[in-house]
């Protein structure tokens, strides 16, 4: 899935609102419950198709899914703020030229 910067950006806005999804220290990262009600809040608000669990074993694979999610949102990130750095530069030494 390719998010755009600004789709990338609302997603990381909205997943920093939810310690559980993300902070292992955190009293409800452990809390289904609340962390299924964060990723379908946050689905409604990016208005998203929504998160979805179905039985049992997708205990596990939920939270593999979470934490692949946050590291493709985290690399995304990366990417575009080397992109901008690198425009950056190049900005500036145009200007100097």
């Amino acid at each position: 899935m390719e998010w755009t910067e600004s789709a990338t950006m609302a997603l990381v806005d909205e997943w920093q609102k939810y310690p559980c999804l993300y902070d292992v220290k955190s009293d409800d990262y452990h809390n289904r419950v609340l962390k299924s009600t964060a990723m379908q809040t946050i689905a409604t608000i990016l208005k998203t198709t929504g998160y979805r669990r179905s039985p049992p074993i997708c205990t596990l694979l939920d939270a593999i899914l979470l934490q692949l999610v946050a590291v493709d949102i985290l690399s995304s990130l990366v990417k575009l703020r080397c992109a901008r750095f690198a425009a950056q530069q190049v900005a500036q030494q145009n200007a100097c030229n």
